[in-house]
């Protein structure tokens, strides 16, 4: 796992594949973004609430448990639901109409996403006891 810098946007990456693990970490580092690194689902949602990153790139294709049940779980607690997830997979099928990029497009999407997050207002969410 990446040592997160300060002042820097930290950006969580799951992903179990090293090489594809290590690639968007370079690409990511190199723009200026602090990077957390995990291998597995479990990891990546750990790291998401104890380090709260602020953009979350996400594998679908996890070897435990896959992209979807992590994105759902982060999306379903109140201290992840907030943070941006970018799905990433060498399966463009697997999320049916999805854009195509390819890594040289990895930092845009990633800010673009961020941007969204920012411009939306906070929605407060009433509890029903």
């Amino acid at each position: 796992m990446a040592q997160a810098r300060t002042n820097a946007t930290l950006a969580l990456i799951v992903e179990d594949d090293p090489a594809t693990r290590t690639l968007e970490e370079i690409v990511l580092q190199a723009d200026g973004f602090a990077v957390l690194t995990a291998k597995n689902g479990e990891e990546g949602i750990r790291l998401a609430r104890e380090r709260c990153p602020e953009v979350i790139l996400l594998d679908l294709a996890l070897p435990t448990a896959s992209g979807f049940d992590v994105l759902k779980t982060l999306k379903g607690a109140s201290d992840t639901a907030p943070i941006p997830v970018v799905l990433i997979s060498a399966y463009a099928n697997l999320v049916g109409d999805c854009a195509t990029r390819d890594i040289d497009d990895l930092v845009s999407e990633v800010r673009l996403a961020l941007r969204r997050v920012a411009e939306q207002p906070v929605l407060a969410m009433a509890s029903h006891a």
